[in-house]
């Protein structure tokens, strides 16, 4: 029996593939993978990896997204700007406070 990030993995082996592996349980985020077998304990840590990679991106996708939303661009005469919307907010107030 091995564990590889809280995923349990059971040698399974047959007469043609002797190192052949089985996952036996998973935590809820990796469900997908209960009851997979894969030919190697080799390949199961590389799928479990590289779901764990995907994953990892896509949250950093969501999360640029997100900061993406809140930049805009100013153009005028001769110049293009970028700010994010609080830095307008700011910028906006603290000119019409001091008038």
């Amino acid at each position: 029996m091995y564990k590889h990030r809280n995923c349990i993995i059971e040698s399974t082996p047959t007469e043609k593939h002797p190192e052949m592996v089985t996952i036996t349980k998973t935590p809820n985020v990796r469900k997908d993978f209960e009851g997979r077998r894969y030919l190697t304990l080799e390949h199961a840590h590389k799928q479990i990896e590289k779901f764990e990679s995907e994953r990892l991106i896509k949250s950093k996708e969501n999360y640029v997204k997100k900061q993406l939303a809140e930049v805009v661009v100013i153009e005028g005469e001769g110049f293009s700007w970028l700010a994010t919307r609080k830095e307008i907010v700011d910028e906006y107030t603290e000119r019409f406070q001091r008038e």
